[in-house]
């Protein structure tokens, strides 16, 4: 005869126990043990489903795979095997940017450390929560929701695989995201920080406020995007030397991505001065850094090549150096993506329609003519020369 159960076990199902501060563990009848947390309600279900299952006859018995691994079966393996299998196809079915890879495996690593011994149906809601709060608390709602949208891909994959049979965190509201706090840049202030800043970070200033482009089309410019023409043509009273192509990687898939800019005097200028450092770059925005070292850095591939990051790092640190809007939070000024907001103003105020020089969406004046498989939309002629 079994000895009786202590006090706080009665009532409970057979092979579960209370373990104080440890929660609720369940004794599995090949006398190996699993916890089942904190919550008494769930325990009980779950306690309840294995006995009913495992402790009958074995003509009635069927696999439950919150608590009998079957390891010839994808549901019953730890979410660590699935976890492995999804770098590789992740990487294979989206075919990412190498920013949005590391960002993503770096994620899915986190989320093994709190999830890798967990089969898939035993992920709840409650667990998803508890991975919000590790890795948000404390942190804007961008990031929490970014966490959020990460999970509901990475289960979306387990499902679509026959890991899990619910996406858990679909079951949970993002949360809502303030408007943008930040400063509108005048062109005042942006010749301000031109005239305290290095040459390429001038050069990198002045390519966005002519293109209208931001930091990653910037520094993704190389001196082989201009095609320059055998003899200026005139057009709109402008001259035009030739076409700078920039492809806008935020929307790389639509069709008005792809533009070509007519290169005027000032937008010539601009990639001459760049030149003046004798620097061997095929980057029109480019710069030697004060530390070589062998590996080149990310995001980039040549040693010349800015950083985007570093870009945007360096147009702040000038910022705050000749004290532009000094009076407000860092977290108010203007970054350089302001830059481009400046730069669509003054070409509407200017009488231009800068959707498509912006690569917004395609224009009725625009020109689409064809490269190979490629189409590019050549926008107007149009300049600012702010400086």
């Amino acid at each position: 005869m079994p000895r009786p159960r202590k006090l706080e076990n009665r009532g409970l199902p057979e092979g579960l126990y209370h373990k104080g501060v440890k929660g609720y563990v369940f004794k599995r009848i090949d006398n190996t043990w699993k916890s089942l947390g904190h919550d008494k309600a769930k325990a009980v279900v779950l306690a309840k489903r294995y006995n009913a299952t495992f402790r009958v006859d074995s003509e009635l018995t069927h696999v439950i795979t919150e608590f009998c691994p079957n390891k010839g079966s994808s549901n019953g393996s730890p979410l660590s095997e699935f976890f492995d299998r999804l770098r590789i196809r992740y990487e294979e079915d989206e075919q990412p940017s190498k920013e949005t890879l590391t960002l993503f495996l770096n994620r899915l690593s986190k989320l093994e450390e709190v999830l890798g011994d967990r089969i898939g149906d035993s992920v709840t809601l409650s667990d998803v929560n508890h991975v919000l709060t590790l890795f948000t608390t404390d942190k804007s709602n961008e990031v929490y929701n970014r966490w959020l949208g990460f999970m509901v891909k990475v289960f979306d994959y387990a499902l679509d695989e026959g890991v899990m049979t619910d996406n858990p965190a679909r079951r949970k509201k993002s949360r809502r995201i303030e408007a943008k706090r930040r400063n509108r840049l005048s062109l005042t202030e942006y010749k301000e920080i031109w005239l305290a800043a290095p040459l390429w970070l001038r050069t990198a200033m002045a390519l966005s406020i002519e293109t209208t482009h931001s930091v990653n089309e910037v520094c993704s410019m190389k001196y082989t995007d201009f095609e320059q023409l055998n003899q200026p043509v005139v057009e709109q009273g402008l001259k035009i030397y030739g076409y700078l192509k920039i492809h806008r990687q935020k929307v790389k898939d639509k069709e008005a991505s792809r533009v070509r800019i007519p290169v005027t005097e000032s937008l010539l200028q601009i990639i001459r001065t760049s030149r003046e450092d004798d620097v061997a770059s095929p980057y029109i925005v480019h710069r030697i850094p004060l530390k070589r070292s062998n590996e080149v850095s990310q995001n980039c591939d040549h040693y010349t090549q800015v950083n985007k990051k570093y870009l945007s790092k360096q147009f702040s640190i000038v910022r705050d150096r000749v004290g532009v809007q000094d009076n407000l939070a860092s977290d108010q000024r203007p970054t350089f993506h302001e830059i481009r907001a400046l730069s669509i103003h003054l070409y509407d105020k200017a009488g231009y329609d800068p959707q498509a020089r912006a690569a917004h969406t395609d224009s009725r004046s625009t020109e689409v003519y064809k490269e190979g498989h490629i189409h590019w939309v050549t926008v107007p002629a149009a300049e600012l020369s702010v400086v």
